[in-house]
């Protein structure tokens, strides 16, 4: 998979790296000397660095970074809009991704290249040698203005590309009035309400597409007999500006996998292939076989009749998606995240992990990371978490009467993904009791707050409910 920042200029890059970590660290201060380490550049250029960023945040009316002592940066309001708002900026300026553009809509030389983006033919030259490198392990090349090699890789990446950049921006394209029209007819024929963000995805995949069959560049399906009554494919097919039969089933059948990988079609209204179907299966037949061994054995899941096949058929899913449509993911990345769900969910955590770390079929550390947390929302949603461990139960009691307990009980009810049950009398079930007093009476954990909980107290709940958390889950263990 491509590293999608490649695409920018090297200093653009390095200045989107440097907000990447100040965002990440928000709210101190930075040491001068780890991002000299990190971008692997001087003192002197990180300064020059900084001034580029000042200049350009001030265009979008954002707080400048400040050097404090000169051995420190810190910025105030950095986030994650900003961080799009610069890399959307940065790509647009750059020869490497101007040229992979107009590639896409037509065959172009570099002297074509180079009078339209007014630079010389030398620079040009050096363009394409960089872009051909960055596309080479794809097997995708550059050759006679035109950009060449498997067309299914090729759709892909500039999918890819286009979704990292451009998701939620209007104009990407330019598109005429029956394109939009065109789009339109084929979202309104999906079941259900399609989100913006969703529609989205679609809309670019079309248009990539689109653009490709334009310049007479089509996929090559060894199926040739694919028919579907699905309503959406049946609208897209009337799209497809061919007239050949088996191009147009080709290409609604590779739509269709679309479609399918991204949940919006059941499997049943695609055909994913013979070898597709091999390996997606006996991936799926190993992560079955292991989640009731590991997980579901000796649970109420197991005897569930519907748990086990719908959490197969999304786990298939997920796997032709990762097989067939993988691409780059810019969210769940963060270290915090990560021991978000490693506190919170230690059961499908761990599974999932040892699972991962045998996954063969995926290649790459931050690929590994994405899949897992495909799999993690696939069991969280379907499989509840009550069928693998006993509830925390709490009891709440203070002595300001029922209104004010109510009040706190309505609070801690937010902390539901720890499946809590609530009380007002304690029992030998009790995990935690929560009060404004001290109690001889009960032998549980007990949590005291005199006053409304502050963030500080909160804080210390949900490491207590961590905690009692593991404490389950070691005695289940042995």
């Amino acid at each position: 998979m491509i590293n999608m920042h490649d695409f920018l200029e090297t200093n653009d890059r390095n200045k989107l790296y440097l907000i990447h970590f100040l965002e990440a660290d928000m709210n101190h201060y930075f040491p001068i000397d780890s991002l000299m380490k990190n971008l692997g550049i001087s003192r002197f250029k990180v300064e020059n660095l900084i001034e580029e960023l000042n200049v350009e945040l001030a265009e979008l009316k954002l707080n400048k970074l400040e050097i404090i002592n000169i051995h420190f940066v810190t910025a105030t309001n950095i986030n994650e809009e900003t961080i799009i708002r610069l890399r959307r900026s940065y790509v647009r300026k750059s020869y490497y991704f101007c040229l992979f553009e107009e590639l896409l809509y037509r065959k172009t030389s570099l002297a074509e290249f180079a009078e339209k983006f007014f630079i010389s033919e030398s620079k040009a030259y050096d363009v394409k040698k960089k872009l051909s490198s960055m596309l080479k392990p794809l097997s995708i090349s550059i050759k006679n203005g035109q950009i060449q090699g498997d067309e299914e890789k090729i759709r892909l990446l500039y999918f890819d590309v286009y979704y990292f950049f451009f998701n939620g921006c209007k104009d990407i394209f330019k598109v005429r009035i029956d394109e939009i029209k065109e789009h339109e007819e084929i979202i309104s024929n999906l079941k259900g309400s399609i989100p913006l963000s969703q529609e989205e995805k679609i809309y670019i995949f079309m248009r990539i597409i689109n653009k490709r069959i334009k310049n007479e560049n089509y996929v090559e399906i060894s199926s040739t007999d694919f028919n579907s009554e699905n309503d959406t494919l049946q609208a897209y097919q009337k799209y497809i500006p061919m007239k050949d039969k088996d191009i147009k089933i080709q290409e609604t059948l590779y739509f269709s996998r679309f479609l399918y990988a991204e949940n919006f079609i059941p499997i049943e209204d695609t055909d994913i292939g013979k070898a597709n179907i091999r390996l997606v299966n006996k991936i799926g037949t190993d992560f079955s076989e292991k989640i009731v061994r590991e997980l579901l054995q000796e649970s109420n899941a197991i005897n569930d009749s519907e748990i086990l096949p719908q959490l197969m058929a999304n786990i298939n899913r997920i796997n032709f998606r990762w097989i067939y449509f993988q691409y780059s993911t810019n969210t769940f990345i963060t270290d915090n995240q990560w021991k978000y769900f490693e506190e919170v969910y230690p059961e499908y955590f761990e599974f999932v992990i040892s699972f991962i770390e045998k996954a063969a079929f995926i290649k790459s550390e931050s690929a590994k990371k994405t899949l897992f947390y495909d799999y993690l929302f696939a069991i969280i949603t379907i499989v509840p978490i009550s069928y693998l461990s006993r509830s925390i139960n709490i009891c709440i009691d203070f002595s300001r009467g029922k209104t004010y307990t109510d009040y706190i009980s309505n609070n801690i009810l937010q902390f539901q993904s720890m499946d809590i049950n609530i009380s007002t009398k304690p029992d030998d079930k009790t995990d935690l009791y929560i009060s404004d007093y001290n109690s001889e009476f009960v032998s549980c954990n007990q949590i005291i707050w005199k006053e409304p909980p502050t963030n500080k107290d909160w804080k210390n709940f949900g490491n207590t409910l961590v905690f009692i958390r593991r404490e389950k889950q070691r005695e289940k263990a042995k």
